[in-house]
């Protein structure tokens, strides 16, 4: 007789649900825009998804002793660099962390952070068992001090092995962009990249030597224009904007000058144009798959044009025109601004309200829609909930 089957779940089994449970999106991934589409990229400085997650991590290693020894291999997955100036968490949890924030603590006036911003003083200690034979699983840093005892911590032995995202906001220090192979990359300088060929999304915000590198996996891209450089950048799309998925501008650009007409014919297969400069509208072919634009300027209505959903004459108005929108039947337009700012200049839910008769979607620069944003702001009365307004991206 065969013996009766067992009502156990493998162990196997229950492990893969716990790291499914404790799974942080966009947080915690290398380059979320190849995951969530581009959408994402302003929320990937934002640790509240992290936080609510440590929170479950904690309940779930509650729940019995073998649950518990499992999950504290995933302790420190994400560590602040001020955590560890203060005491608040161990030395080494750095080479097990997956993401490291470098900046000031929450307080903005903590006199032990600003010597370390200002290199008068590095107080973390190296443990007795940090060396060569540990690779860290760092895979992603986020710096906002321009420390340079910190990257040339960073760059010692294999600490930079997984390292394959950098998020910083200053100039110096670009020891740490030559080391490494990178897939994703925000900061300001482009003039270190040379070396990463893999890299999928950029944002640079100073053009220097960014037309003469060889990026072929560039499907994400952010960056600054002038009208110096706005030639040559026409020409750079010409060649290479055929692999473009996301595109956004920012700079300073003639009002008449026509780039839209450039961006629609060199760049086929974007799907998302992010446009901060103004520019002559252009509306895009009626095959092309362009999903997500956001170039929702805001000038005074000087003519006194009435509104087409209320009848009144509203002091500031869009740039495009809604009817150009309309028309141009794109699903989702973002503003240039958040939702507390647009307010105070315009009724603005008229022009959303208008937009949504006709299915599109109006978002401010936290992708936000209104409703979304009443709810986040009642979240914050109510609950306490600290809001989010995404820190230097321009995507």
């Amino acid at each position: 007789m065969s013996s009766a089957p067992s009502d156990r779940i493998p162990t196997e089994i229950w492990q893969k649900i716990l790291r499914f449970a404790i799974y942080v999106p966009i947080f915690l991934e290398i380059d979320p825009a190849t995951v969530h589409g581009a959408e994402a990229i302003p929320k990937y400085c934002d640790d509240r998804q992290y936080w609510d997650t440590e929170r479950d991590k904690n309940a779930l290693q509650r729940v019995c002793f073998a649950w518990n020894v499992y999950l504290r291999r995933f302790q420190h997955r994400f560590v602040r660099l001020a955590d560890v100036f203060h005491g608040f968490v161990p030395v080494e949890s750095l080479c097990r962390a997956y993401r490291i924030y470098a900046g000031d603590c929450e307080t903005g006036a903590c006199v032990a952070c600003w010597r370390v911003d200002i290199n008068q003083e590095w107080n973390i200690p190296i443990h007795q068992s940090d060396g060569k034979e540990i690779v860290w699983n760092l895979e992603i840093v986020e710096i906002e001090i321009d420390c340079e005892n910190f990257i040339d911590y960073l760059c010692q032995d294999n600490r930079l092995a997984n390292l394959s995202a950098v998020v910083r906001s200053g100039y110096q220090f670009p020891k740490l962009e030559q080391l490494c192979n990178l897939r994703f990359y925000c900061g300001v300088r482009d003039d270190m990249l040379q070396h990463s060929s893999n890299i999928t999304t950029l944002h640079v915000a100073n053009m220097t030597r960014f037309f003469s590198h060889f990026l072929p996996q560039l499907r994400h891209l952010s960056i600054y224009l002038s009208p110096r450089t706005s030639p040559e950048f026409v020409e750079w799309l010409q060649d290479h904007g055929s692999r473009l998925l996301t595109l956004s501008i920012s700079g300073g650009l003639n009002a008449l000058y026509d780039i839209y007409h450039s961006i629609w014919t060199f760049c086929p297969e974007l799907t998302t144009l992010h446009l901060r400069i103004r520019s002559k509208w252009t509306a895009p072919p009626l095959n092309h798959p362009i999903k997500d634009l956001c170039s929702g300027h805001l000038h005074p209505n000087a003519k006194r044009q009435p509104c087409a959903y209320c009848g009144g004459a509203h002091p500031y108005i869009m740039d495009p025109p809604v009817q150009d929108l309309l028309d141009a039947g794109i699903p989702t337009v973002a503003l240039l601004h958040a939702w507390n700012i647009v307010f105070r200049y315009t009724n603005i839910p008229c022009v959303a309200a208008i937009l949504r008769v006709h299915g599109i979607s109006l978002v401010d620069r936290n992708r936000l829609t209104v409703v979304d944003y009443w709810v986040s702001q009642l979240e914050t009365i109510r609950r306490g909930v600290r809001g989010y307004d995404k820190k230097f991206f321009a995507f």
